[in-house]
């Protein structure tokens, strides 16, 4: 059986029902970045997208690039993700960020 908490109930047992936000400081571009505790030294949305696209092959960038470049974006985007295996929305945010103009 389960036990449940109102609200009030987590409050006066000192539990949160949200994490608690921090801040710090991104290890890959010195920007400061917001998150809960469990993140902290976390790379920011920015570095961690250009480290995700450094480590596609090479051709393989270069493929998603032509794509890009020629507006078939959803032919990128599902590329990125038969490549990284990552969702769908983090191969949108890859594929939106200007990073992937960039030759690394």
């Amino acid at each position: 059986m389960q036990v449940r908490w109102t609200a009030r109930e987590a409050e006066t047992q000192g539990m949160t029902s949200t994490p608690e936000l921090v801040a710090w400081t991104c290890p890959g571009c010195g920007e400061t970045t917001n998150g809960s505790r469990t993140n902290v030294g976390d790379l920011c949305l920015w570095c961690g997208a250009k480290q995700n696209w450094v480590e596609i092959p090479g051709a393989v960038r270069e493929e998603i690039t032509e794509l890009l470049a020629t507006g078939r974006t959803i032919l990128a985007v599902k590329r990125i993700r038969e490549v990284t295996g990552c969702g769908l929305a983090q191969a949108v945010e890859l594929a939106n960020l200007p990073v992937h103009r960039e030759q690394a």
